[in-house]
C-alpha cells in the first residue's frame, strides 16, 4: 500500500514543480523583463526555485509517511501547494495589469 502511495504523490509533486516553473516563468516575463532582465526558459526557471529552495530545504524537513494520517497530510500539503500557488499567480497577474 505504501508503495502504491508513492506511486500517485511523486509524479503529482513533480508536476506541482513543473507548474510552479511555469509560474514563475510568467511572472518573470511580467515584472522583470520590463526591467532589462533576460528571457528565461522552462528549464532555467526551474533551476532558479532549486536555487532558492535549496537552503529551505533543510530548515522545513518531513518525514517518512509512517500511516494514513501522515498519508492524508501530503494530500492536504499537495493541496495548499497548488492552491497557494494559484493564488500567488492570480495576484501577480492582478498586479501585472496595472505594470
Amino acid at each position: 500500500m505504501k508503495h502504491l502511495q508513492l506511486l500517485i504523490i511523486i509524479p503529482l509533486i513533480i508536476a506541482l514543480f513543473m507548474f510552479n516553473g511555469l509560474v514563475f516563468q510568467d511572472v518573470w516575463e511580467w515584472f522583470l523583463l520590463p526591467l532589462g532582465a533576460p528571457s528565461i526558459t522552462l528549464p532555467q526557471s526551474l533551476g532558479i526555485l532549486l536555487l532558492i529552495g535549496f537552503p529551505l530545504r533543510h530548515v522545513a524537513r518531513t518525514e517518512h509517511l509512517k500511516d494514513v494520517e501522515e498519508y492524508a497530510k501530503t494530500w492536504l500539503g499537495l493541496s495548499l501547494g497548488l492552491a497557494g500557488t494559484l493564488i500567488f499567480w492570480g495576484t501577480a497577474a492582478l498586479v501585472n495589469l496595472f505594470n
